[in-house]
C-alpha cells in the first residue's frame, strides 16, 4: 500500500497543465471535421468542446468514507524517538494496526497532481489517488485509542481540502475564460475553411464535390451602401453562377449591424414621439424598412411569401432568405407565444437568423419587458436564453420546428410606442 503513496499537488505546475488543456482544446477543433463544423452552430459547438475540456475541482465525499483495518508490520520509528533515525536503516519492524481510509471524491483526478499557484512550503498531504477514491493510510499501535486515528485522518483531511481550494480559485479563473477561448478557436477556423471554399467557387471549375460536402455557409457581408466591404476569401458576387457554392447564411457580424440599425430606431421615436401615435402595424413596419434598404441596397422587403405565410420584413442574398422578422403590438404573453410560432412558421430548414419587432402602446413598459424573457423561454422550441444585448433587446436560440438539430438565432426587439394622452 505504501508503494502507492505519494505527495498530492507535487507532479507540475497547475498553470502549464491548464495551458496544456488548451492547447489539446486547440488541436482538437482543428482536427474536427470540417462538414460539422460548418453546418453546427457555433453556440452549440463551443458548448460541446467546454464540456468536453472543463475540469471540476474533487469534492470529498467524507460522509461516505469508509475504513478498513489490519494488524501489519510497522516500522517503530514513527512512534519511538530515536537519535539515529536517519541512519538506522535496519530497525526491528513490531506488530501494529494500518488503518486504510476511503474517501470517495466527485471531480477530476488530475487535479490532485498539480500545484496550485497558492501553496505552503511546508510540504503537500500524502495520498493515494483511485478512480473516483482518495486512499489514505496510517500505521498505529495496536495501543493508540480510536479518537487518535480518526483525529490523523481529519487532519489530513483537512490540509487536503485546503489545497483543493486554492485549485479551485485557479480553475473558476481558468473556466472564466474557456468559452471565450474555445469559441474564438471555432470562429477562426470556421472563417479559414469558409473563405477557402469561397476562393475555390471563385475559380471557375467545376468542382468535384464529397458527397458529405455541407452545403450552408455564413454569407459574406452583405454589401452596405455607406461602406462596402469585398466578400471575403474571394467570394464571387450575389448571383454569380460559380458551381457548388454553398447556400448563404447570415454571417454574425451582418446580424448585429441589422439589429443596430432596427434598435436605432427606438431614439427616434422617442425623439419624435407625435408622428408615431396613430400609425399603424404596417405603417411602423415600412418605417423600419427604409432604414435597411439605406443599408443592405433594397433586399429589404415587406409583406413576403416565405416557405407558409407572409413575413413582415425579409433580407434576401443569392436568392436565399438570410434574415426573417415579424412586427407585432404587445398583447400579453399568448401573443408573444403566438408570434413566435407564426415566426417558426414562417422559417424553412435554411433560414438561421430572425427577429421579433414588439411595439407597446400600453402603460407599464418596464412590465412588459419583465415578461418576455420568461415568455419565450416557456416555448417548446426554445432552446437557450442566449443574452440581453440592450435593456429593450432580448436573444434566444430556438430549434427548427421541421429539424430539432437544427438552430435559429431570434432576437426580440421591444419599442415603446406613444398612444395619445389618454393611453
Amino acid at each position: 500500500m505504501y508503494s502507492e503513496l505519494y505527495r498530492l499537488f507535487q507532479r507540475g505546475s497547475l498553470r502549464e497543465f491548464l495551458d496544456q488543456r488548451l492547447r489539446e482544446l486547440d488541436a482538437a477543433v482543428e482536427s474536427f471535421d470540417a462538414n460539422r463544423l460548418l453546418s453546427a452552430s457555433i453556440e452549440e459547438l463551443t458548448g460541446d468542446f467546454v464540456s468536453q475540456y472543463r475540469l471540476d475541482v474533487p469534492r470529498l465525499r467524507r460522509d461516505d468514507a469508509e475504513l478498513e483495518h489490519q494488524e501489519a508490520e510497522i516500522d517503530p520509528r514513527l512512534f519511538r524517538p530515536n537519535p539515529n533515525f536517519f541512519f538506522d536503516r535496519e530497525a526491528a519492524r513490531i506488530k501494529g494496526i494500518r488503518y486504510t481510509l476511503h474517501v470517495p471524491f466527485d471531480g477530476d483526478k488530475k487535479l490532485f497532481e498539480y500545484q496550485p499557484s497558492t501553496y505552503t512550503m511546508s510540504g503537500s498531504p500524502i495520498a493515494s489517488v483511485r478512480d473516483g477514491t482518495l486512499v489514505l493510510t496510517s500505521d498505529r499501535l495496536a495501543t493508540d485509542a480510536g479518537d487518535v486515528v480518526s483525529n490523523g485522518f481529519n487532519t489530513i483531511l483537512n490540509d487536503i481540502e485546503q489545497w483543493l481550494g486554492w485549485v479551485g480559485d485557479d480553475i473558476r479563473t481558468w473556466l472564466a475564460s474557456l468559452d471565450d477561448a474555445a469559441r474564438t478557436r471555432i470562429q477562426r477556423r470556421r472563417d479559414k475553411l469558409l473563405a477557402a471554399k469561397s476562393a475555390v467557387a471563385s475559380m471557375g471549375f467545376k468542382l468535384r464535390e464529397r458527397p458529405d460536402a455541407t452545403r450552408t455557409f455564413a454569407a459574406p457581408e452583405v454589401r452596405r451602401k455607406v461602406a462596402p466591404v469585398p466578400a471575403r476569401g474571394g467570394a464571387p458576387a450575389p448571383g454569380s453562377s460559380a458551381p457548388y457554392t454553398p447556400e448563404p447564411m447570415l454571417a454574425d457580424p451582418d446580424y448585429e449591424h441589422i439589429i443596430s440599425v432596427i434598435g436605432s430606431m427606438a431614439a427616434v421615436i422617442e425623439r419624435s414621439p407625435a408622428a408615431f401615435e396613430k400609425m399603424e402595424e404596417e405603417h411602423l413596419r415600412f418605417l423600419f424598412l427604409v432604414p435597411l434598404n439605406g443599408h443592405y441596397e433594397g433586399q429589404a422587403t415587406g409583406e413576403t411569401f416565405n416557405f407558409d405565410g407572409k413575413t413582415d420584413i425579409l433580407i434576401r442574398a443569392q436568392g436565399r432568405n438570410i434574415f426573417i422578422a415579424e412586427c407585432k403590438f404587445w398583447t400579453g404573453p399568448k401573443g408573444l407565444t403566438k408570434t413566435v410560432d407564426q415566426l417558426l412558421g414562417y422559417t424553412s430548414w435554411r433560414d438561421t437568423k430572425t427577429a421579433i419587432l414588439l411595439f407597446n402602446r400600453n402603460k407599464g413598459f418596464s412590465a412588459v419587458l419583465d415578461q418576455i424573457r420568461p415568455t419565450i423561454e416557456a416555448h417548446p422550441n426554445c432552446k437557450a436564453f442566449a443574452g440581453r444585448p440592450a435593456e429593450t433587446q432580448f436573444r434566444f436560440v430556438l430549434r427548427q420546428p421541421t429539424d430539432a438539430s437544427r438552430e435559429l438565432l431570434l432576437t426580440v426587439l421591444a419599442f415603446d410606442v406613444p398612444h395619445g394622452l389618454g393611453a
